[in-house]
């Protein structure tokens, strides 16, 4: 858990590092399955790895650092004569944040004669894209979706992401939270994908566990921007948070347009409740002071 930089997050840059090294890995894999069929074809055309990564919308944030993984890899795999002699070409074809859309561009691709998808770093966004590289028998990997959904069980057995699943990083926070002290927490949950109700749910689970308790469980919808119910309720509480776990998801500054209400947001709609929690803090202990993100 870290404050989110100025310069571009650690979980980008881990991203885009870590889809480099998948790119290599699956370059890897191509040549032993090439290999007994390599006189079948033209020894300078191309190996297609096809991407659907979204470019654009509340997804591109994460997925842009993946797609220029994904480049580099491919120029450094060529720089060394590419695989069995033949070049690797990544083709991504913008998801636009839509699942749909994810799932018509990966179809296209298998289509085209991809031997590797490479999907969005989320199961609601990119388990489109795993299913139509199951359905052309192809591996398909997630930059970085964490839904325990995103597995061989629920798309197939050629389907992987690079993440830890949100049962390691929803207990790793309620350690976290203990670790320090905090025994009495106020989870808020986004009810917006699986990423953020599975990640406070794990961190529930494992935080009460371990002796914590849970003092408040409410919802929140993506893009609200009133949450005078959840500070009315703890206001009233004669138990007080040590801690707050809002589990939601950033959205882009791009996403609206200037004139749109929700502009903004992600990070305002944040400052903002933990601005009026000021009220319900514990004497000499500010809350807002003890709050740590993790990207997104």
């Amino acid at each position: 858990m870290v404050a989110t930089p100025k310069k571009q997050p650690k979980k980008q840059r881990a991203g885009a590092s870590a889809t480099a090294s998948l790119l290599a890995t699956i370059a890897v894999s191509l040549s032993a399955g090439l290999i007994v069929c390599i006189s079948a074809v033209k020894a300078d055309e191309p190996i297609m790895i096809g991407g659907a990564l979204c470019l654009t919308g509340i997804q591109a944030p994460l997925d842009a650092p993946g797609l220029r993984g994904a480049e580099l890899a491919v120029k450094a795999i060529n720089e060394k004569g590419g695989v069995l002699g033949r070049p690797l070409k990544f083709v991504n074809l913008d998801g636009k944040s839509d699942p749909v859309t994810v799932g018509t561009n990966a179809a296209q691709l298998v289509s085209q004669g991809a031997k590797a998808i490479v999907a969005p770093c989320d199961f609601d966004f990119g388990g489109p894209a795993n299913r139509e590289a199951q359905k052309g028998g192809i591996v398909g990997v997630s930059t970085c979706a964490s839904s325990p959904l995103h597995g061989s069980v629920t798309l197939g057995d050629k389907q992987f992401t690079l993440s830890m699943w949100n049962t390691t990083m929803g207990a790793a926070a309620a350690e976290f939270a203990l670790g320090k002290g905090w025994k009495n927490a106020y989870v808020v949950t986004d009810t917006f994908i699986d990423y953020t109700t599975s990640l406070s749910d794990f961190f529930t689970r494992h935080f009460k566990a371990k002796g914590g308790h849970i003092i408040f469980e409410d919802k929140h919808t993506q893009g609200a921007q009133d949450f005078s119910a959840q500070l009315a309720r703890l206001q009233r509480s004669q138990e007080k948070p040590d801690v707050l776990f809002i589990s939601s998801y950033a959205r882009p500054r791009h996403h609206h347009s200037d004139h749109s209400p929700g502009r903004h947001q992600n990070a305002d709609h944040r400052r903002r409740f933990l601005r009026r929690l000021e009220p319900v803090r514990r004497p000499g202990r500010k809350v807002r002071q003890r709050c740590l993100f993790r990207y997104p």
